[in-house]
C-alpha cells in the first residue's frame, strides 16, 4: 500500500514530504503512544500511527526506520519538530480519526502485517561476524530531553557502517535508547559505552543519581518512578529495565543508593 492510500483512507493531511514521498510503499503499521512499545516494534516499511507529537517521536521513528509517521485525534506537532522531520526525510501526516479507528481502517483496507513471517526471520537471521573491535563512549546528560536519543543515533550510524545484521543492530538500538532514556529521565549524568567485538556487542550504561533500591520491583513490567512530565510524553511506563532485558542475550544490573546505577547488556552476533 502506498502511503498516498493511506492518506486517502485517513482523510489525512499531509504535514511534511514531497509528493514523491507520497508514493512510498508501505507493508506494515505500528499503533502506540508509548515509545517502548514504538521501539520494541520490529516492522520494516511501517507507518507509525500515534499521538505524540513532542521532538523525540521524530528520533525515535527515525532510529526504528519506519517510512512515515501519521499523527492521530487531530494532533499536529509545533513547527520545530515538522522542521526536525523535514531534515530526516520523514513524512509526516495527520488525521482526525483516533488510534483505534485508524488503525482498524488501514487493516480493512488490506494493510495486514507480517508478523509471523517477520518472527521466523529474525530467528533466522545470522550473517558475517565483524573484524576488529571498536569502543564508542558517549556522555549523557540528565534532564536534557532535547539532547535525549542522539547517542543511541550516533552509534546505530556507526554499527550500519560496520556491517551489523540487521536483527542485533535493532536489539542494540533498543536497549540503547531504553538505557539513555534512563540516565536523563532519573539521574543526574550518565555515559553510554559500545565495546563492538567480531562476536558480540556490549552495551553499558552508568550513571551517577539516586540509584535503584530495590532491583526486583524496578525489573517487573509496569513498576516506574518516572516523574508525570515525562509520562505525558510516552515515557515512563515502567518498560524500560524489562525491554533492556529482553533484547538481551545477556543482561547485569547493579546499583548503590544515592552512588548511580550501572547495566551492562550484551547482544550476540
Amino acid at each position: 500500500m502506498k502511503l498516498k492510500e493511506i492518506k486517502e483512507i485517513l482523510q489525512a493531511e499531509v504535514l511534511t514530504g514531497e509528493e514523491k514521498a507520497l508514493e512510498l510503499e508501505v507493508t506494515n503499521a505500528c499503533g502506540a503512544d508509548l515509545i517502548s512499545d514504538i521501539l520494541a516494534d520490529t516492522k520494516k516499511n511501517a507507518v507509525l500511527l500515534t499521538g505524540l507529537t513532542h521532538r523525540q517521536i521524530i528520533q525515535t521513528a527515525c532510529m526504528s526506520e519506519f517510512a512515515a509517521i501519521v499523527f492521530v485525534r487531530g494532533k499536529c506537532p509545533a513547527s520545530d519538530v515538522i522542521e526536525l522531520a523535514r531534515e530526516n526525510g520523514l513524512p509526516l501526516l495527520r488525521t482526525e480519526f483516533p488510534l483505534f479507528e485508524s488503525c482498524g481502517l488501514l487493516y480493512d483496507a488490506g494493510l495486514k502485517g507480517d508478523f509471523l513471517a517477520r518472527k521466523g526471520k529474525e530467528e533466522r537471521n545470522v550473517e558475517d561476524k565483524l573484524a576488529g573491535s571498536m569502543r564508542l563512549v558517549y556522555e549523557v546528560q540528565g534532564g536534557d530531553f532535547e539532547a535525549a536519543g542522539r547517542a543511541t543515533e550516533q552509534a546505530k550510524k556507526v554499527l550500519k557502517q560496520l556491517g551489523v545484521n540487521p536483527f542485533a543492530m535493532r536489539k542494540s538500538s533498543i536497549v540503547a535508547y531504553e538505557a539513555e532514556m534512563n540516565i536523563v529521565i532519573h539521574a543526574t549524568r550518565g555515559k553510554l559505552i559500545f565495546d563492538i567485538t567480531p562476536s558480540h556487542i556490549e552495551i553499558t550504561a552508568e550513571d551517577e543519581g539516586p540509584g535503584i533500591e530495590n532491583i526486583e520491583l524496578a525489573m517487573q513490567e509496569g513498576f516506574s518512578t518516572a516523574p508525570e512530565r515525562f509520562r505525558e510524553m510516552g515515557f515512563g511506563a515502567g518498560m524500560g529495565l524489562p525491554n533492556m532485558k529482553k533484547f538481551s542475550d545477556e543482561f547485569e544490573i547493579n546499583s548503590i543508593v544515592g552512588k548511580g546505577t550501572k547495566v551492562k547488556m550484551k547482544i550476540l552476533l
